[in-house]
């Protein structure tokens, strides 16, 4: 493998997905297109005043903008905009989501943290460690080490560093997950042939997952994420889908993957509203996973 350009300002294009962006990531965007030397949106089916408000920058030339005429799926997103961000020759894509707040050096830590790695080819995803309301001084598990970066098994879609070369080898994220695991997966795969993941010490971004909320009891704050029941089908089927895929060569990071989804459920099923609705669809995603069944559902059908 070859030694890969530092990712740098000039060798980066951003790339962030939007879905019915609220008014707060427009204000957002200005610092957000400072990062890298390109800013890639790509709207999966945003409304009518949302995509109005990009197109409109897009014509300004502050962002290059693919407009998807529907919800193609997280995936099938992160592909266009990694694919775009080749065709104009950057060495690196950088993942953003559209609520997540990011510190203006991401870039410099996170090629610091490249720099401490040993072998910087085999790396195919550099993530910027994150923190959480729970978890403020960041989610990733660091270990005692002087080093800059930590190794982990995957990372989060937002703030991962996508290695455009190492993408050319290891292929594009998996179309038929359409949302959820589509990030774990990816680096599972790259894991599978060789290449390696690693996560900044520093808390280089801010991110929250779903609509958290928190439970008092017994002295413990137990969370929610609140999230749609459509959303509940694809998180209980794509954690079928990649522990069927996966358990062989990642037993131990599956059985923790397993458990995490089991104590979330069991907090929907304590604290969410629309429990019956939700239990519903984790049943059929539960059913669809174990029959191997993919794509979107038909609700979410473009």
């Amino acid at each position: 493998m070859e030694m890969k350009l530092a990712p740098s300002h000039a060798e980066v294009c951003t790339v962030i997905i939007t879905f019915h962006p609220q008014p707060r990531f427009f204000d957002a965007l200005h610092a957000l297109r400072r990062i890298a030397r390109r800013t890639i949106v790509v709207d999966n089916g945003s409304g009518a005043e949302a995509l109005a408000r990009l197109q409109e920058l897009a014509a300004q030339g502050a962002i290059d903008l693919i407009a998807n005429h529907g919800n193609l799926g997280v995936a099938a997103a992160l592909n266009q905009g990694t694919r775009r961000a080749q065709a104009h020759g950057a060495a690196w894509a950088l993942l953003l989501d559209q609520d997540s707040e990011v510190s203006p050096r991401i870039l410099e830590g996170m090629a610091a943290a490249l720099s401490d790695y040993a072998e910087p080819s085999r790396v195919a995803v550099i993530g910027a460690n994150y923190g959480m309301p729970q978890e403020p001084h960041g989610r990733y598990q660091m270990g005692d080490s002087i080093n800059r970066f930590s190794v982990q098994t995957v990372l989060i879609t937002s703030g991962s560093l996508i290695s455009l070369p190492a993408f050319d080898k290891i292929g594009p994220f998996d179309n038929e997950l359409f949302i959820d695991h589509v990030d774990h997966e990816y680096c599972l795969r790259a894991r599978r042939l060789g290449f390696a993941m690693i996560a900044t010490r520093e808390v280089l971004l801010r991110h929250s997952i779903g609509k958290e909320s928190f439970h008092p009891v017994l002295g413990r704050t137990p969370i929610a994420s609140n999230h749609s029941p459509q959303r509940r089908y694809y998180m209980a089927r794509n954690s079928v889908i990649i522990a069927r895929r996966y358990l062989r060569s990642e037993p131990r990071w599956v059985a923790a993957m397993l458990r995490r989804a089991l104590r979330d459920t069991m907090m929907m099923l304590l604290f969410e509203r629309d429990r019956g609705e939700k239990l519903k669809w984790w049943l059929l995603g539960l059913w669809d996973g174990v029959r191997g069944k993919l794509g979107p559902i038909p609700s979410q059908t473009p």
